[in-house]
């Protein structure tokens, strides 16, 4: 993704950030720490359990690539 600015200089020494590339890091580290509090105050609900599916195959089906693979998930 393009930004339209550059954020880092390279030179013979090696990479550095330019002031675009520091105000850029901090916004950064700003968007994580929201979502890391969000995520704290607002914990993602409980899952399920899986249940099981039952599943009715007959040779034919089990040339098909996903069916034969669903098959191969349940006789092992």
């Amino acid at each position: 993704m393009e930004l339209g600015h550059p954020l880092f200089d390279r030179g013979p020494r090696g990479v550095s950030p330019t002031a675009e590339g520091h105000r850029f890091r901090e916004e950064a580290d700003q968007a994580i720490e929201l979502r890391r509090s969000y995520r704290e105050e607002r914990p993602a609900p409980a899952t399920r359990e899986p249940f099981p599916i039952g599943l009715c195959v007959c040779r034919t089906d089990l040339r098909r690539p996903l069916v034969a693979a669903l098959w191969s998930l349940t006789s092992s």
